[in-house]
């Protein structure tokens, strides 16, 4: 019966399972309701179609309950299984609409209400979730620019930037992948980017970083750890595309953020330029992607134009972090 509700009640990859019950049970329940009531239907060549379908999809259903079921909820109620409860919804409104006809308005008018009714809150949930998953999506891939420049002993992390893009245990056909795209010219691998190591006020600043209490007493498998600031182009060239995160001399990157993220009016008003109202960014990672001991965190521009990554200066000097192992 969850099952079968599952497709009004999506929520991104979560279902809400007494909802999904109730949608289910209302479905089941106005199937029922739509046979007994076309018992005596005398144009049976026209419902057994749709009965057909209806039984088509409360077998399936069960099929899936029944090979799935040993993998747990998250496996049996995976989108692509919804095409079951899917054909029963389609056959309980076209039953619906012969007891119309053979019956009245009222009892298909309000089968169908409560029908459309889980549609919506389905849907509501659904477009919330998609426009999420497309912004994820659209920031992921910014750094594939620079994919080359990403440590890959974090690809494996759900906390990669890459991750939405292969939501897997690792990225490593995402890199495969993106080396024969370039290859053939449909896409772009940042290459001999040069490394600008002496902090640059034009380009920005690091305002906040912090950790879970303190950076100095970083718990490598629990903590996270926070930095924040903005960042621009010098002149009239506009804002970066991302800031990149790396720690001590390594010229691989852990991280990184979207410039934009973070709206700036303070900044826009202090330096006279509207633009800079979209020159915020912000970052979270785990403390597991720094080493332990301790170490310095840095934060680069990618000036794509000039071909270089330019540290960031730091509010309050060098943004010192200490690991400290179990």
């Amino acid at each position: 019966m969850i099952l079968l509700g599952t497709p009004f009640c999506q929520s991104g990859g979560d279902i809400s399972i007494p909802l999904a019950f109730s949608a289910g049970g209302v479905t089941l329940l106005a199937l029922a309701a739509c046979v007994v009531m076309l018992r005596g239907y005398h144009l049976k060549e026209v419902a057994a179609p749709w009965l057909s379908v209806a039984l088509f999809g409360l077998f399936f259903a069960a099929m899936v309950t029944a090979g799935r079921g040993n993998g747990g909820f998250d496996a049996a109620v995976q989108s692509r299984y919804a095409t079951g409860a899917i054909f029963v919804a389609i056959a309980v409104i076209q039953l619906g609409r012969l007891v119309c006809v053979h019956k009245g308005r009222q009892v298909y008018l309000f089968l169908l209400g409560a029908l459309w009714s889980l549609l919506v809150a389905g849907s509501m949930a659904a477009i919330s979730a998609a426009h999420y998953s497309k912004q994820e999506l659209s920031h992921a891939k910014l750094f594939i620019e620079v994919l080359r420049y990403m440590d890959a002993a974090t690809d494996s992390a759900k906390e990669s930037v890459l991750y939405p893009l292969y939501p897997t245990e690792g990225t490593g056909n995402i890199r495969i992948s993106a080396e024969l795209l370039n290859q053939t010219g449909f896409l772009y691998l940042a290459s001999n980017i040069t490394f600008e190591d002496q902090p640059s006020p034009e380009y920005g600043l690091v305002e906040a970083a912090a950790g879970c209490g303190d950076l100095l007493h970083l718990r490598r498998r629990k903590d996270q750890v926070t930095i924040s600031g903005w960042a621009t182009l010098p002149g009239s060239r506009g804002l970066p595309k991302m800031v990149l995160i790396s720690y001590g001399d390594q010229k691989t990157f852990i991280t990184g953020a979207v410039v934009g993220w973070v709206d700036r009016p303070d900044m826009a008003a202090l330096r006279h330029d509207p633009r800079l109202f979209h020159s915020g960014w912000t970052v979270t990672f785990p403390a597991r992607f720094l080493p332990p001991g301790d170490g310095i965190l840095k934060a680069w521009v990618y000036d794509s134009a000039e071909k270089k990554f330019v540290r960031l200066p730091a509010v309050d000097g060098e943004k010192r972090f200490k690991v400290e192992t179990p």
